[in-house]
């Protein structure tokens, strides 16, 4: 199970990549250079969302009530949503 410190060095990360995209674009560098760096960032992004989704449903599993139950409702339509 990932820790919020976990997923906010995942957006640390990510961040990172997204300022080497802009040190790429002011040198100038190849656009598929630039394209796959971007690509980079887009799936750590996802894999960031994926990994919070996983974490809120096995919370949410652990001890399942009406509270819990509504929240898996939520989870499972923003996964819906956005997949």
């Amino acid at each position: 199970m990932s820790t919020t410190k976990d997923i906010v060095n995942r957006l640390h990360r990510t961040q990172g990549q997204l300022q080497a995209v802009e040190r790429m674009l002011s040198e100038q560098k190849s656009c598929t250079d630039v394209m796959m760096q971007l690509m980079a960032a887009k799936s750590s992004i996802e894999q960031t969302a994926i990994l919070m989704l996983q974490d809120e449903t096995r919370s949410c599993l652990k001890s399942p009530n009406a509270k819990d139950r509504e929240r898996l409702n939520e989870v499972a339509a923003t996964l819906f949503k956005y997949t």
